[in-house]
């Protein structure tokens, strides 16, 4: 059975960048194309409400349409969009972030969670709430290789869209700033604080 180490070989360049399905092999050209593209591509599905060309509508109800939405942002980039880690993450030199070794039982407790929230009504301090927990646990999952923040943050949208909320926390906004500092804080409440403040119902 492969080590740890050995499966991030496996993810990367001799050099240290990210095998990618572009040949790029100087990690700032990767990265500009990363940013781009996903950019675009979260904007395209947000204007089409979430509805995908040939699949139909995401919904944000089960872990498959998570895998979805990663899928989607960075297909075309990565040979693994979709799928989850195969290795163990950390911030700094600790594995932080939960083992893949236990990814079955994280995938279950996600897919409870979305079920319950897509019982919820639309109450807005419920949604948040409920969105707080959701989008913290995530976080801490950390399920992909690459692009956890971007598609945590289509799915805190996506999560808003199914109650018919708009979540107003644009990049630069001083919302963006409050939602990446509850997520390195790791906080539920704060970040359900900032979904409250931020849901703006739908007409």
């Amino acid at each position: 059975m492969a080590t740890n180490e050995e499966r991030w070989q496996d993810y990367l360049q001799p050099n240290g960048t990210l095998k990618n399905l572009l040949g790029l092999t100087r990690a700032s050209a990767l990265q500009q194309v990363e940013y781009i593209t996903t950019t675009t591509r979260q904007e395209t599905l947000e204007a089409a409400h979430f509805v995908l060309p040939n699949h139909g509508p995401i919904k944000g109800q089960t872990t498959a349409d998570i895998r979805l939405l990663h899928k989607y942002l960075f297909e075309g980039i990565y040979a693994w969009a979709g799928q989850y880690r195969t290795v163990n993450m950390g911030k700094g030199n600790t594995d932080t972030f939960f083992p893949v070794e236990r990814f079955p039982m994280a995938d279950q407790d996600m897919q409870e969670k979305l079920t319950h929230f897509a019982a919820l009504d639309e109450d807005q301090y419920t949604v948040a709430q409920n969105m707080g927990e959701i989008i913290s646990e995530f976080n801490w999952w950390h399920p992909f290789r690459e692009g956890n923040g971007r598609t945590q943050r289509l799915l805190a949208t996506l999560l808003a869209f199914q109650k018919h909320y708009y979540l107003g926390i644009a990049k630069g906004t001083t919302a963006y700033k409050a939602y990446m500092q509850a997520s390195i804080n790791d906080s539920p409440e704060e970040m359900a604080q900032i979904f409250f403040d931020n849901l703006l119902p739908l007409d």
